[in-house]
């Protein structure tokens, strides 16, 4: 029986009373808002009283509603007589309409009908009736969240894990467990809107990744509630450590827009057959919390979506203070919240905790985060009688994060934990239970168990580890063997929180002493194990990188690298040694660390992108860490002397590391396997980093002298960028900027005179600067005519001038230029040709605005000086300049054209012309007769000349080097209607065949004409494509796309369907990638496809290509069809009941599922016919093994 049906049997069988109490916690939950009055049943029982309404509701603007319930035999007649009861009650009362905003009966009838609804709501009137019957109460709480403990608590019915709550919901149980810090408080983190607009784009999933108890539950929830005012529905995953899949599917409403929160996501058992739902319903998003440490293993299957990651950002000082005032007293002392700011640094739940705690004891200080942590959970430990065994029992549970304890000894890693710490099994489920009791633990399904909350098994990690500091050694030996993984995630966290020396000190003995004993020659484990802890035994890791490196093998060929490719922000270190080398330099091994980075890099030049990456990432977090410079001046003293390093791409990487230490402000996310941090950091302005700067400019010179072409133009465009970031710093870094200045002036632009055109650019601009900052480093510097023309032609509001002033000085320029246009276009072609980062468009509608504000004399001395410069715009043509000039001019404008133009001007003023005439006609021939046509002009240029004269186009005359001449790359849909009335059908059909491996019609304007005009020429282009898919895939998809909107398409794509099935690949027709395309979901061309097959064999083929582009209830009428027909009773073995195959990500339960779901519907059309026991009994067997898949799949997620 389903669900939903047990739930209204179970309603049918309530007493009047207690679905009185049903229907109140129903209503109570519908509308929250409302203040709900229960008159109908006596306190603490489940006997109704007789009274009118049984249950009334008062909203917040005064009016209230009338609830009545009715359990009655004759449900009807009882309704009826509720709405005569409630409207007399009304009257008595002295109500009306202005106070009574409806009535309501519930009732457990399921068969009201329209015309009975209609008569009910005439006998309320003239008060608005709701009538809530037994379907709509049952579908609510079976589909509809937070409704689902009704089921459980008053008819004894659940199938929910307790995992799936609506936001209100998950709050009160986060905030119930008492070792939680509360999430109820205000929210003090800023505006969330970003955040809202990212799940309202394209991103599928929003990660929010950051260390323990920064308040990513609290943003995640934040977020949540302003997408729920948007209008999506909102479902919050807690985990409790059972598979979550079944229960969040049973609560998604297919096709509206739903974001799913899940806190931890990490711990879903079955995360990944959750997020699989993106599969299926692209109105899902997520957004999921994890902590660092857990990143990396969730990020890998994230990017098989559209994903982004976000930190919560840090709270500010006044945030802090209100955070610590909302859990505090009153009247706490603001000196006491600064003693807890600084004990609980920049950690909310800490600074939550500290604040509870200070209810207790005003008095007391704390030093550090541990303190806060230690007094918080020992004071519950310490109530909850919690001893060591007990604390044994949390640990194991937190170490394995869920645990199946009625299997237990069937769990190796329990077992081992469990030697470790002495358990005494006999003991250990009655403790669990214990704990449960204590709520310490959490248990679900009778046998899976987890810690109540996450930072009290970091505590409980700590109490144990910080007890344990002489046994630290045997702790590496057993957990690090055990779970290496688990163990660093663990060290990671109480490094966090705990900063003692000692302890720490012992952590590292340990470290020491476990790799002492790994085998000198197990390499794989020592690298394993030195990525975990290499900053803890620093000499060994030197010894190890120093080692791995003198014996790898030298790279023998060295693949250049671009400078682009090593300053991409994308790459990653990949490199294990590299790492390695990082975790040195960080921890502040800087000099030993350097010598070996780039001896490794002698070795591997094809790391030299890792080896930038490395640099700047150690650079952050050393900055970061206290601002250590002393590693910029390593760096630059070992790149001054690139020559000692026998390195192709060297000075690339020197280039782009000393753009990326001239940075000002530097800011950057850098995740490491134990946290996170977000990195902003602004260089002070101090001696030493002047004198580095100083340095790098002087490096930088060298190279733009002497290391060629690539790094010249890479240079000239950092010192461009250099000239405007700089810009933002004029008053903070003024002593910096001017000392960068006066070296820029004393190295590159020692000399002023003879730049070219990109050194004379950036020295204008670097120029403005030092006018702006008050210094005289570029005193005596003139701008060259040049540099005017380049103000000129790259200006924005030249090219597009939106003010009356941009007017104004487009009518100045053009003036001042009268006579003298010649010099301008040398000085513009000489620009152009250099300088790549000058976009066309704005230098082509500077020209023409200038043009376009000229008188026509001065309009042809402007044309003939480009023309003798020689500069061609790209996408001006002749007859866009002649636009602008009368046609009675046109002659007298030739005039001023060079002679090697000239032919080509006088074909412009001819095609210009509106109406042909015979003057124009004859001169047309005569300048073909010895003249190709400029590339630019196709066959609709020619047309009216066609249309005058019939026969130009068969004399031969017009001739062309464009492949797309006769039929353009793309044409309007009024130039193919002119195309096809003056050229024949038959010509046009023959010119476009022969043309079909170009890219021509790009639109499709013609060919679409032609196929109206023959269809069968359309199916023989289709055809002709097909044959050669390899090469011409992209034009028959692109034609199939331009084509879909045409009244013969679907005509068309049915013929070619069955071409490609009768006359395509005999094996793999229903896997045709070009037949899916055009068939996918389009139940009505595959109907017809059936009815059309020749006999049974294409009536198969047909099914089985439907299998592959129908959902499966679309394909249910092709099954009765085939049923109809007889067919399949043979040939069973070739039918496909489910896809071929299926383009997943992650989980396969959603996948198999489906085709469960299929092959059922499939069974259901054939099992009453004994003609099919073969094909139905086929369908029982491939269902037996989707379901036995299933279950593999849920053992391998837990």
């Amino acid at each position: 029986m389903s669900l939903i049906n047990t739930i209204e049997n179970k309603i049918k069988e309530l007493s009047g009373g207690k679905f009185q109490k049903l229907c109140d916690a129903f209503l109570a939950k519908k509308f929250p808002d409302y203040k709900l009055i229960a008159l109908g049943s006596q306190e603490g029982t489940n006997k109704p009283t007789k009274g009118i309404p049984d249950t009334y509701l008062v909203l917040p603007n005064g009016k209230q509603i009338f609830v009545m319930y009715g359990t009655h035999a004759q449900v009807k007649k009882k309704i009826s007589g509720d709405i005569k009861s409630v409207k007399e009650k009304i009257e008595k009362l002295g109500l009306g309409t202005e106070q009574i905003e409806k009535i309501i009966c519930c009732h457990t009838s399921s068969n009201i009908g329209p015309e009975k609804k209609k008569k009910f709501e005439e006998e309320a009137s003239p008060y608005e009736l709701e009538l809530i019957g037994i379907n709509e109460i049952a579908n609510t709480l079976c589909y509809n969240i937070g409704y689902h403990y009704i089921a459980r608590d008053f008819l004894g019915v659940s199938e929910s894990t307790d995992q799936v709550w609506d936001i209100e919901s998950f709050i009160k149980i986060h905030d119930h467990s008492k070792t939680n810090a509360p999430i109820s408080n205000d929210y003090l983190g800023g505006s969330v809107d970003n955040y809202v607009s990212l799940i309202e784009s394209d991103i599928q999933v929003l990660l929010i990744a950051d260390n323990a108890g920064v308040g990513k539950t609290r943003l995640g929830i934040e977020i949540c509630k302003e997408l729920e005012k948007k209008g999506y529905i909102v479902l919050c995953i807690k985990s409790n450590g059972q598979a979550t899949y079944q229960d969040l599917k049973r609560f998604i409403d297919g096709g509206k827009d739903t974001v799913v929160f899940i806190d931890d996501v990490n711990l879903v058992s079955d995360y990944e057959a959750v997020i699989a739902l993106l599969n299926f319903d692209e109105k899902i998003k997520f957004i999921v919390t994890c902590r660092s440490y857990s990143r990396e293993s969730i990020e890998p299957y994230l990017k098989k979506y559209q994903y982004m990651e976000i930190s919560v950002k840090e709270l500010g000082l006044d945030e802090r203070k209100d955070l610590i005032r909302q859990f505090s007293n009153d009247n706490i002392h603001s000196k006491t919240i600064q003693d807890l700011i600084e004990a609980g640094q920049n950690n909310p739940r800490l600074l939550v905790l500290a604040a509870i705690l200070s209810k207790k004891e005003k008095s007391k200080k704390y030093a550090n985060c541990y303190e806060i942590l230690r007094d918080y959970y020992e004071e519950i430990l310490s109530s909850s009688e919690v001893d060591s065994g007990d604390l044994n029992v949390l640990f194991i549970v937190y170490f394995l994060n869920r645990l199946k304890y009625k299997d237990r000894k069937e769990n190796v890693v329990y077992s081992k934990l469990a030697d470790l710490f002495q358990v005494n099994d006999l003991e250990v489920e009655d403790r669990i239970k214990g704990l449960y009791k204590k709520e310490l633990i959490d248990i679900h399904s009778e046998y899976i168990c987890k810690i109540a909350d996450q930072t009290l098994g970091d505590y409980v990690v700590l109490k144990y580890l910080s007890t344990s500091k002489n046994a630290i050694s045997g702790l590496f030996e057993i957990l690090y063997s055990i779970d290496r993984k688990r163990f660093v995630e663990m060290l990671a966290q109480s490094q966090i929180y705990y900063k003692d020396n000692q302890f720490w000190n012992a952590v590292q003995r340990g470290a020491a002493t476990y790799y002492s004993k790994i085998p000198n020659d197990d390499c794989e484990a020592q690298e394993e194990f030195l990525l975990s802890f290499g900053s803890l035994v620093p000499y060994e890791t030197i010894k190890f990188v120093n080692k791995a490196i003198l014996q790898a093998n030298k790279e023998l060929v060295q693949v250049p690298i671009t400078i682009e490719q090593i300053a991409n922000k994308n790459n990653s270190v990949r490199d294990k040694l590299l790492r390695l080398l990082s975790t040195l330099i960080e921890t502040g091994h800087i000099k030993v660390s350097l010598q070996l980075l780039f001896g490794y890099l002698s070795n591997k030049p094809s790391i030299v992108n890792q080896i930038f990456k490395v640099l700047v990432n150690c650079f952050n977090s050393l900055l970061k860490n206290g601002g250590d410079y002393s590693f910029m001046g390593e760096v630059i003293e070992i790149l001054s002397n690139t020559n000692e390093i026998d390195v192709k791409n060297i000075t690339s990487l020197s280039v782009v590391v000393y753009e990326d230490f001239l940075k000002l402000y530097r800011e950057s996310v850098v995740l490491t396997e134990s946290c996170f941090s977000h990195i902003a950091y602004t260089l002070p302005e101090n001696e030493l980093i002047i004198e580095y700067r100083e340095k790098i400019f002087e490096n930088l010179n060298n190279i733009y002298m002497f290391c060629g072409a690539e790094h010249e133009k890479y240079i000239i465009n950092l010192l461009l960028k250099y000239s405007e970031d700089s810009k933002k710093y004029l008053v903070s870094h003024s002593k910096t900027i001017k000392s960068d200045l006066a070296k820029i002036r004393s190295t590159f632009f020692c000399e002023m005179q003879n730049l070219s055109v990109l050194e004379e650019k950036a020295l204008y601009q670097l120029c403005e600067l030092s006018n702006q900052i008050g210094s005289n480093a570029f005193e005596g510097y003139e701008v060259s005519e040049r540099q005017k023309v380049y103000g000129i032609i790259s200006s924005r509001s030249l090219a597009y001038p939106y003010k009356p002033k941009h007017e104004e000085e487009i009518a100045r320029i053009a003036n001042e230029y009268e006579g003298e246009w010649e010099p301008f276009f040398v000085n513009l072609k000489l620009i152009t040709d250099v300088d790549e980062m000058l976009s066309g468009n704005n230098v082509e509608n500077v020209l023409y605005n200038l043009y376009k504000n000229l008188p026509f004399l001065e309009q042809c001395r402007f044309i003939q000086a480009m023309l003798k410069a020689n500069y061609r715009p790209f996408g001006l043509q002749p007859s866009d300049f002649l636009r602008e000039v009368s046609p009675l001019n046109y002659s007298d404008l030739l005039s001023f054209i060079p002679d090697l133009h000239k032919t080509e001007w006088r074909l412009a003023t001819l095609v210009m012309a509106k109406e042909v005439t015979k003057e124009q006609y004859d001169s047309l021939i005569e300048l073909l007769k010895d003249y190709s046509v400029p590339l630019y002009y196709s066959i609709i240029s020619f047309l009216k000349f066609e249309e005058f004269c019939p026969g130009l186009l068969s004399k031969g005359i017009l001739k062309s080097d464009s492949e797309y001449f006769w039929i353009p790359n793309y044409i309007r849909d009024e130039e193919a209607i002119q195309i096809v009335k003056v050229i024949n059908y038959d010509i046009l059909e023959s010119l476009y065949f022969s043309n079909l491996d170009k890219p021509i019609d790009e639109s499709c304007s013609l060919l679409g004409l032609l196929i109206k005009h023959n269809l069968s020429f359309g199916l023989e282009v289709l055809k002709e494509l097909y044959k050669n898919e390899t090469l011409n895939g992209q034009i028959l998809e692109s034609i199939l796309y331009r084509l879909k909107n045409y009244e013969f398409f679907d005509e068309l794509i049915m013929g070619f369907a069955l071409y490609i099935i009768r006359e395509g690949d005999l094996l793999f027709y229903y896997n045709n990638t070009c037949l899916k395309k055009l068939l996918k979901n389009r139940q009505d061309l595959i109907l017809e496809l059936l009815s059309r097959s020749s006999d049974e064999e294409e009536f198969i083929k047909v099914i089985n290509i439907g299998t592959e582009v129908l959902d499966p209830n679309d394909m249910i009428s092709a099954y009765n069809l085939m049923k109809d027909r007889g067919y399949g009773l043979s040939t069973y073995m070739k039918i496909h009941f489910h896809k071929y195959s299926t383009s997943w990500n992650g989980s396969q339960i959603p996948v198999l599922e489906k085709q469960i779901s299929r092959l059922e519907m499939i069974r259901y059309i054939f099992s009453d016919d004994i003609r099919y026991i073969n094909l139905v009994s086929r369908i029982e067997k491939s269902i037996g093994a989707f379901q036995n898949e299933i279950l593999l799949e849920k053992e391998r997620e837990f």
